[in-house]
């Protein structure tokens, strides 16, 4: 439907707001600010997530275990991959609550780009 209504750029702009939104009302990744470790502890213990840090580059690398996609407003079978903006969003509010930094993040792989997990490249803004 947006697609349909709405050029690419302002569907992102869109889908990113919607999951920046979804990571603010969780809220509880501020619970972690200014302790990424014990951030990437819990997600590898409650999602399988692993996470890489690598301090010296300011790049986070966050890779998913094999699952379908976490979003409860998606449906991996007929979900287009522009989704991907919301989890792009999602990712950019949690890490920038957790470290008070402005991030960029790059989906490298998503379910709904084929394959059969997600992997997000977070890159801290100097």
């Amino acid at each position: 439907m947006l697609g349909t209504k709405l050029d690419e750029k302002t569907q992102v702009e869109i889908l990113e707001q919607l999951g920046r939104n979804c990571a603010k009302n969780l809220n509880w990744a501020k619970k972690y600010k200014n302790n990424p470790d014990a951030f990437f502890k819990y997600m590898k213990e409650h999602s399988g997530e692993q996470i890489d840090y690598d301090k010296e580059k300011g790049v986070i690398t966050v890779v998913t275990k094999e699952r379908d996609c976490d979003c409860r407003l998606v449906n991996s079978k007929i979900t287009p991959s522009i989704f991907c903006a919301c989890s792009q969003g999602w990712q950019k509010q949690t890490y920038e609550d957790i470290l008070g930094k402005l991030v960029d993040v790059e989906v490298k792989e998503s379910v709904l780009r084929g394959s059969k997990r997600c992997v997000f490249i977070v890159t801290i803004k100097s």
